[in-house]
């Protein structure tokens, strides 16, 4: 689950829109509000992390995060 729970936060880290692009933070709060409660802890003590790997994915990946509106959204976006 906490692997699981880590590529649907580093996916949703990746988001953007056609418009204006979205930071990797704003990736990760839109991931971070998507996730079970009892997960969003967890998530925000590796925010660095997160985010770092969120910088590394494609403009297509973060905009798929972006766009999930839920977790099962989140885990069919690309991984990198």
């Amino acid at each position: 689950m906490k692997k699981l729970m880590m590529f649907a936060f580093v996916a949703t880290l990746a988001v953007g829109c056609s418009k204006k692009k979205a930071s990797c933070d704003e990736i990760f709060e839109h991931t971070k509000s998507i996730a079970p409660a009892e997960m969003r802890e967890m998530m925000e003590q590796k925010k660095e992390s997160a985010i770092g790997k969120c910088e590394k994915m494609s403009d297509e990946a973060k905009q798929c995060a972006m766009d999930a509106k839920s977790m099962e959204d989140l885990q069919k976006c690309p991984r990198s």
